[in-house]
């Protein structure tokens, strides 16, 4: 199928689903989840947690498919973002507990080593100093090719909004960015 027949088939796809038709879940899921992955891939930079949690936003859509509404890929979409959102809530519970337990044992936290190309770890670098609203802007529009419409729906904010957000984030990242793709001091 072409992406054009994708999108053309999608109604169609997600009522079958809906009815529980194994097979319609099955290719929601096919047709989604690279870009889903990639999404959080962006918001969470470790490989082992964007699997886990592409795992879990497909788990909370089949659960949650009766009650879907509207656009489907912006509801999935969505389903990432809170994913994401949980995701570092966890983490952080997570890190004030080990850092109580260290500091019971008397351990320092090591710093762990990525493995990240340079240029992503550039780029990542950037996007770390836009704001979250901007930052979600960049990852929707540019990476994952969002309109700007599918966006607004994405993040709950005004066409007008989002289109302010990603001229004020495409500025910061030109300044932070020199020509060279190094980071500016």
């Amino acid at each position: 199928m072409t992406m054009h027949a994708d999108a053309a088939a999608l109604p169609d796809l997600v009522r079958r689903a809906k009815e529980r038709d194994e097979s319609a879940v099955e290719q929601l899921c096919l047709q989604f989840h690279d870009g889903i992955y990639r999404y959080i891939l962006y918001k969470v930079s470790q490989k082992e947690d964007a699997e886990d949690l592409t795992s879990e936003v497909f788990g909370r859509m089949v659960r949650s498919l009766h009650e879907q509404r509207g656009d489907f890929k912006t509801w999935l979409y969505r389903i990432a973002a809170n994913a994401v959102v949980d995701f570092y809530r966890r983490r952080a519970v997570e890190r004030r507990r080990m850092r109580d337990l260290q500091e019971r044992q008397g351990f320092g936290a090591e710093r762990m080593n990525t493995d990240s190309v340079i240029a992503r770890e550039v780029l990542e670098r950037a996007l770390a100093r836009l704001t979250a609203d901007q930052r979600e802007v960049v990852v929707l529009r540019f990476f994952e090719g969002f309109s700007t419409e599918e966006t607004a729906q994405v993040i709950r904010k005004s066409v007008n909004a989002v289109k302010s957000l990603q001229f004020r984030a495409l500025a910061e990242l030109r300044g932070l960015l020199g020509s060279d793709g190094e980071m500016a001091v």
